[in-house]
């Protein structure tokens, strides 16, 4: 049987509150912080994340949002056993990896970080581990840059000869591959959590 396109036509009365509605939607956007997303995304977002970075082979990932004067990232989520550690830690627009990307919304897959002078080392210190590789994409609500999502695979380190060397076995690294699976990825993330705004703003809770 040959699938049929379904013609659904906008209801005019709703169409004609379109303003209205985008007005609303984007109150409720700029309402959500680091601080409250979770009970915004609900469990089943945790869920899917977990899922999406085990499948590109990442170790843990990170939702990072940006504060109010747009000055900093924030962790909102984390899914590693330092979560606690981690969520809540800001890191400046003008330093790192993932900021680069929140700058110019373009998607980074980098391997062997640590070797990267623009790679803040800030959240390793903290965790005391090291960053191998790293995915980061920009991550949209209602089509608004709110952040960025990271994912990545972490390894230990040693110095020899003042340069920094694996001390254990080389992680796999991320390919380009997985970068295109980690994007479609977000971008679900994003579709649910406007979908969640949409809901909330009809009453349809």
């Amino acid at each position: 049987m040959q699938p049929v396109r379904a013609n659904f036509l906008p209801h005019p009365e709703l169409a004609r509150r379109r303003p209205l509605l985008q007005d609303y939607l984007a109150e409720l956007s700029r309402a959500i912080t680091p601080a409250n997303f979770l009970s915004i995304s609900g469990a089943h977002v945790s869920q899917i994340l977990q899922d999406m970075f085990q499948h590109v082979g990442a170790d843990e990932g990170s939702i990072w949002l940006l504060d109010n004067p747009k000055t900093h990232l924030i962790v909102a989520y984390n899914s590693g056993p330092d979560a606690e550690t981690i969520v809540g830690f800001k890191q400046p627009l003008t330093r790192g990896i993932v900021s680069m990307v929140a700058a110019t919304e373009q998607p980074v897959v980098e391997n062997q970080v640590f070797k990267n002078a623009e790679h803040s080392p800030n959240l390793d210190r903290i965790t005391h581990k090291t960053t191998y590789a790293m995915m980061v994409v920009p991550f949209y609500i209602l089509e608004h840059l709110h952040g960025v999502v990271s994912c990545v695979q972490l390894t230990s380190i040693t110095s020899e000869d003042g340069r920094p060397v694996l001390a254990g076995n080389e992680p796999l690294g991320f390919e380009r591959s997985d970068l295109d699976s980690f994007r479609k990825g977000v971008g679900v993330i994003s579709q649910l959590i406007d979908f969640r705004l949409f809901k909330q703003a009809l009453g349809w809770v």
